[in-house]
């Protein structure tokens, strides 16, 4: 499936006016079959960085992070499939580096196990308005089964909120950022909040410092997994805090203010390249 039937200009209107887009049947079954596959893999054997967010015993919200480099499954999805053209057309980038994966599960009978609300711009190790995450699940996703949420302008606030952690809730990070997240929930009139259903084949992609949350999950039989691929653009520079997490502790072997690169940062897409211009002319055929 190519990407240009999937993004159109009114898509790149909203990506850039709310900081989130929803695209309906953009990833062909056989990509969302790959991603299963990856899936069971990293649950299975998950990485160092994983993580148990489930709030009370029973209930389980599991997370990994960056596992593409093991799990071939993913590393060809987040290389080869519509996702990278997704990204840069809606970012309006002509160089795309890939930056990472994150695995989520939250399983159901989890009604506490709760997704706070963040952006993801203070767990990365990036800055630059050319950043965002293609959110692709793996079944049907519901506001019951804790589909995610998102304070719609959020990303031209021009804050960088602290990060807070999901188990609790509780801030971190504090000595780098002023700003904690404004109380979404308490004034919807003034922080006006969007959420879609969606189904395998359809995906949200959000900016990285758009505010999003997601509820527990409270169906009976309905998990509800996915896996983000997140990008970054032209404008994207290697950035560190003090603060990061487990899962973005590695050698990278860039300095701060240097363009992403490298094994851990691959170039997917350039479109002054002989394949970026043949991707490129596609999208525009397709509006």
């Amino acid at each position: 499936m190519k990407p240009a039937a999937a993004v159109t200009h009114a898509d790149v209107a909203a990506y850039a006016g709310d900081g989130v887009v929803c695209l309906r049947q953009v990833f062909a079954p056989e990509w969302i079959e790959l991603l299963r596959a990856g899936f069971a893999r990293v649950l299975a054997e998950p990485t160092e960085a994983r993580a148990e967010h489930g709030r009370r015993a029973g209930e389980r919200f599991f997370h990994d992070a960056n596992t593409w480099a093991r799990v071939p499954e993913f590393r060809r999805f987040a290389l080869e499939s519509p996702a990278a053209s997704i990204a840069a057309r809606l970012m309006g980038a002509t160089r795309l580096n890939f930056y990472g994966d994150h695995v989520f599960a939250k399983e159901p009978n989890s009604p506490q196990s709760v997704t706070p609300w963040h952006h993801d711009y203070p767990y990365l190790r990036v800055t630059g308005e050319q950043v965002c995450s293609v959110w692709v699940p793996l079944q049907r996703v519901t506001a019951e089964s804790g589909g995610m949420r998102f304070a719609r302008g959020s990303h031209r606030w021009g804050k960088v909120y602290r990060p807070v952690r999901f188990t609790t809730g509780e801030e971190f990070g504090t000595e780098e950022f002023a700003d904690s997240v404004p109380a979404i929930d308490a004034d919807p009139a003034r922080y006006p909040v969007v959420s879609f259903d969606l189904e395998p084949g359809d995906c949200t992609v959000h900016h990285g410092r758009t505010l999003h949350a997601a509820g527990g999950n409270r169906t009976a039989s309905l998990p509800r997994r996915a896996v983000s691929f997140r990008y970054a653009g032209d404008d994207a520079r290697y950035a560190e805090h003090r603060h990061q997490p487990q899962f973005t502790r590695f050698a990278t072997g860039l300095k701060p203010g240097e363009p992403l690169g490298g094994s851990h940062y691959p170039l997917v897409l350039d479109t002054e390249g002989p394949r970026g211009r043949v991707l490129q002319a596609e999208a525009d055929a397709g509006t």
